[in-house]
């Protein structure tokens, strides 16, 4: 089961949402110093920036092309499934 550490998931306001920002230091504050302390376990992460009518960023620490895809496709899986707290179905803000 996935960790959620921040998430304005079915929030309808845009005054509501965590800054990008904001949500990458929230995720450099939970990992900690994980990866120092466990250089034998392996930390991958994907990250996904859309700015809308400008640009789509995509980063990540994965070795291979396919460590990405199977990263994306399992958060996009959590969220489809209900995992995070709400389902597809149930989230009633913008459409994009």
């Amino acid at each position: 089961m996935p960790k959620v550490i921040e998430g304005g998931f079915g929030k309808k306001k845009q005054e509501d949402r965590i800054t990008v920002r904001d949500m990458l230091f929230k995720l450099r504050e939970a990992l900690g110093d994980f990866e120092e302390k466990n250089p034998e376990v392996a930390v991958e992460a994907a990250c996904v920036i859309f700015i809308e009518d400008r640009e789509f960023v995509l980063a990540s620490n994965g070795l291979h092309p396919d460590t990405v895809n199977m990263l994306l496709d399992l958060g996009k899986y959590n969220l489809l499934t209900g995992a995070m707290g709400h389902a597809e179905e149930d989230y009633e803000g913008p459409v994009h």
